[in-house]
């Protein structure tokens, strides 16, 4: 297991900046993407390139990244939305951003809950990605959201790979927003076939028992490349 990133700030407090998503009901409120400038902002743009480069495009390989904590979803989103925003802009390349946490953390921050995604392409594999997927405001960067299904959901190793593979052929990088990964089926699924895994903890708050628990059940679902996402507040 190996470090990538050790120079965060605290997890913002409070509401959305002027440039995220705007107040009100309008029809396209949920376009926009969760933005804010944070100081290691730097950090993950760094995190960005070294992932670009680790994971060279290789026919049948998706290029994808799951991102996943020990226990706290809230952070895990927060980070795979900056995470995302960051390869976009960075690589300037088309990017997927997939909330497949149980609690739809990712979805809630970018006003999409409810809206058709994740689990309704699981009901459904025959519906096109590019027909689910939503645009952002962000350029290159797009959005699919937990889904319209509340609740646990699941699916086969066979299946989370096909999201994979399909995904790619539309999006140069897949961003897998997986949540808590001690509590998700789903994310223990995608596990084995993402190019990389990205375990969040936070100093003095993540307790090491936990770490310990998600780093051997990654390790028993098979998992080759893990890397442990160390932010020194949070």
């Amino acid at each position: 297991m190996k470090t990538e990133v050790t120079e965060q700030s605290p997890v913002e407090q409070g509401g959305m900046s002027s440039n995220g998503i705007p107040s009100g009901n309008g029809p396209r409120r949920w376009w926009e993407f969760w933005k804010r400038r944070t100081p290691d902002d730097a950090a993950y743009r760094r995190l960005a390139l070294q992932i670009h480069h680790g994971l060279p495009r290789q026919e049948g390989a998706p290029r994808s990244v799951l991102i996943v904590t020990p226990s706290d979803s809230r952070w895990c989103a927060r980070r795979s939305l900056t995470l995302a925003s960051c390869m976009a802009e960075e690589l300037k390349r088309p990017v997927l951003l997939i909330d497949a946490s149980d609690d739809g953390e990712a979805s809630r921050l970018m006003n999409a809950q409810g809206m058709a995604g994740l689990t309704d392409f699981l009901d459904d594999s025959m519906q096109p990605l590019t027909e689910l997927a939503m645009p952002t405001s962000q350029q290159s960067l797009h959005f699919l959201s937990r889904g319209k299904s509340s609740g646990r959901f699941n699916a086969s190793p066979d299946v989370a790979r096909d999201l994979l593979v399909r995904a790619n052929r539309h999006w140069d990088f897949v961003v897998v927003a997986g949540g808590p990964v001690l509590k998700s089926a789903f994310s223990l699924a995608v596990a084995p076939y993402a190019g990389r895994v990205l375990l969040l903890v936070t100093e003095n708050r993540t307790h090491v028992g936990d770490i310990d628990r998600a780093q051997h059940t990654l390790v028993q679902c098979g998992v080759q490349n893990v890397s442990l996402v160390v932010s020194q507040k949070g």
